[in-house]
């Protein structure tokens, strides 16, 4: 659904850490070492807290800044663009499961 809308996809490994902002680039290094595309610095305790009361849960992600680079994507006016993109997708595809659920 984000490809048909002309949107760039990254598929891969995320490490999640609840250590915002705390990441060297020693360890995330050896986090790209093992495959992760990204660093996601939110969701764990949204997810944790989830999966203790047994709620089902994803986790949407957009890219926001280079961690290795240092390079701030909150400073780039297309990352609120392609924010904005994504929560439409995101609406639109529960939209989309909802439909499917009734039809069963």
């Amino acid at each position: 659904m984000a490809k048909a809308s002309g949107l760039t996809v990254h598929v891969g490994k995320v490490w999640s850490t609840d250590a915002i902002l705390r990441e060297t680039r020693e360890v995330i290094g050896k986090a790209v070492d093992q495959g992760a595309v990204a660093v996601d610095m939110v969701s764990s305790a949204f997810l944790t807290i989830c999966q203790l009361y047994k709620v089902p849960a994803t986790v949407i992600l957009a890219v926001s800044d280079n961690v290795i680079t240092g390079e701030m994507g909150f400073m780039n006016p297309d990352y609120y663009m392609a924010e904005g993109s994504m929560i439409n997708i995101a609406f639109n595809l529960i939209k989309k499961m909802e439909g499917a659920a009734v039809t069963k």
